[in-house]
């Protein structure tokens, strides 16, 4: 008799089969065509994860604020899941201050051409950047 982990022709790092994950990725691309001109709803797993990361950027993480990369990428997430920094501070997210210097104003932008963040994350740290599509050339980034 053939045991069940010997019939499974998946990728061995997960119950479902590679035919069964490409299936629900091609159906919840389906589903995006066709509501992508009205209102999202997230499913329950978007939503709770959603859920999540907003109380996150309110309480922190076990009591500890969270650090400045964590909040940015938190913060692009939630904006790709329709929030906005208005929706955000109606949640009670408030921003943080920070010093406008111009070490942290280029450390920020290599942050935001390294993870293609949109440029208002930046708000909710205190810097203000203007959208940079600039990638650094490689001699500015041996210069430090």
């Amino acid at each position: 008799m053939v045991n069940a982990r010997e019939r499974s022709t998946g990728h061995g790092k997960g119950r479902a089969s590679d035919e069964a994950i490409e299936k629900r990725r091609a159906a919840r691309a389906l589903n995006a065509l066709f509501t992508e001109g009205t209102s999202r709803l997230l499913d329950g797993r978007q939503e709770r994860r959603r859920q999540r990361l907003l109380q996150e950027l309110r309480e922190g993480k076990r009591g500890a604020p969270l650090p400045p990369i964590e909040v940015l990428t938190h913060a692009a997430e939630l904006f790709q899941f329709g929030e906005t920094l208005e929706s955000l501070r109606r949640f009670g997210i408030t921003p943080r201050k920070a010093p406008q210097t111009p070490e942290l104003i280029e450390a920020a932008k290599r942050v935001q051409v390294a993870y293609e963040m949109p440029s208002g994350v930046f708000l909710l740290i205190g810097l203000s950047l203007k959208h940079t599509t600039k990638k650094p050339s490689n001699h500015e980034v041996e210069a430090e």
